[in-house]
């Protein structure tokens, strides 16, 4: 896959589509797929692009986006799709990344604190800037996690899956939040409060240490990730 992003060319005239559509074209050749990022004044440009396409009997698949973050989330599903890699749609608690560690007893005991929520797909869930007071446990669903990039759309940062949590590292320092959070699919969690964490340290300082240990471990392996793409786009 090429994405091509087109979204700061004010003007694209009838040679740029001849280009385009060549370029399109050998790229389908190849079995390769050119995405185009596009904005409202390129609609004369792809229509160009488009007869032409179809005047050659329509070799080549067009994929548009209005927004680059939108493009590379539909190359990153393609990747998961083709290694045959498949998140699950929903886990148990005892299955969730931050019960690791966890037995019977603790997880009956967390459960009792944990207060089910569920949001509707695109409902905020969280936003920057707010309090952090309680830990989101996704155990139902897909959620994204975003940040306001100035004037321009928000920039996505990850997307989390059943099984992952979030909101985890604010409580920590209880920083306010520093993205946005919201509802991909139809979401169900499992919310553990601040004062619920706090007060398991009084209580049951083993499920706290084993939460802690969950939280520090997700986050280590959240900055190796990162190095590695820092090293990746140095390279």
């Amino acid at each position: 896959v090429a994405v091509l992003d087109m979204k700061r060319v004010l003007r694209a005239v009838e040679p740029s589509a001849s280009l385009v559509f060549a370029l399109l074209n050998e790229l389908a050749s190849r079995d390769k797929q050119l995405v185009l990022v596009v904005g409202p004044g390129h609609s004369r440009f792809l229509r160009i692009v488009e007869e032409q396409n179809a005047a050659a009997g329509g070799p080549a698949r067009m994929v548009t986006f209005s927004e680059l973050d939108r493009a590379l989330e539909w190359c990153e599903n393609r990747v998961i799709a083709r290694s045959g890699t498949r998140t699950p749609d929903a886990v148990s608690l005892a299955e969730h990344e931050l019960c690791r560690g966890l037995d019977v007893r603790a997880l009956r005991r967390l459960e009792e604190i944990l207060e089910p929520k569920s949001f509707a797909p695109g409902e905020i869930i969280l936003r920057q800037g707010d309090s952090a007071d309680e830990i989101y446990l996704l155990t139902r669903g897909n959620v994204s996690v975003s940040v306001s990039a100035g004037t321009g759309p928000p920039k996505r940062l990850a997307t989390l899956s059943a099984g992952m949590t979030f909101g985890e590292l604010a409580i920590v320092d209880r920083a306010p939040r520093s993205a946005d959070v919201h509802a991909d699919t139809a979401v169900e969690c499992r919310v553990l409060s601040a004062g619920s964490f706090d007060r398991l340290g009084e209580t049951d300082a083993h499920i706290k240490i084993a939460l802690l240990e969950n939280i520090l471990r997700s986050a280590y392996q959240m900055v190796a990730r990162l190095n590695q793409e820092a090293t990746t786009l140095a390279s």
